[in-house]
C-alpha cells in the first residue's frame, strides 16, 4: 500500500512538472546568452521562454526535452524572449538530435528558420 501511495505521489509530481509548448531552432552566435555562457552550434543546450527562465533562476539547470517519443537531456543556457509560454529554442545539436531520430524516412533533420514543434519538456 505504502508503495502504491509513493507511486501515485511521484507521478503526479512529474505530472505537474511537464510542460507543453512550441520548440524552435536557434543557430547561436558564439557570444554569451543571459546566463554568461558563451553558446556554440555544438552545445546540447536550451533557451526558455521568459516566463520559466524565471529572471536566471534555471540557468545551467538540466532539462528532459522530448519530442515524438525520442527524449534527450539538455542544459538552460539562455532566454528566449519572443517564445511563447512554455516555448523553449532549442542550439542547433540540441536540435538535431531530438528531431533526426524522430523524423519520418527521408528526412534528415528539421532546420528550416520558422519551423515550430509541439514537445514536453521538464526540469531535472
Amino acid at each position: 500500500m505504502k508503495f502504491l501511495i509513493l507511486s501515485s505521489i511521484l507521478a503526479l509530481a512529474t505530472a505537474v512538472s511537464a510542460f507543453t509548448g512550441p520548440a524552435t531552432f536557434l543557430l547561436p552566435t558564439g557570444k554569451a546568452g543571459t546566463c554568461g555562457y558563451a553558446i556554440s552550434s555544438g552545445d546540447f543546450a536550451v533557451a526558455l521562454n521568459p516566463s520559466d527562465y524565471a529572471s536566471g533562476a534555471h540557468c545551467g539547470k538540466a532539462i528532459s526535452v522530448t519530442y515524438m517519443g525520442n527524449t534527450i537531456t539538455t542544459i538552460v543556457q539562455d532566454e528566449c524572449s519572443s517564445c511563447g509560454p512554455h516555448g523553449i529554442d532549442l542550439i542547433a545539436r540540441t536540435w538535431k538530435a531530438i528531431t533526426e531520430t524522430a523524423a519520418a524516412p527521408g528526412i534528415t533533420f528539421l532546420t528550416e528558420p520558422g519551423i515550430t514543434v509541439n514537445l514536453t519538456w521538464a526540469f531535472l
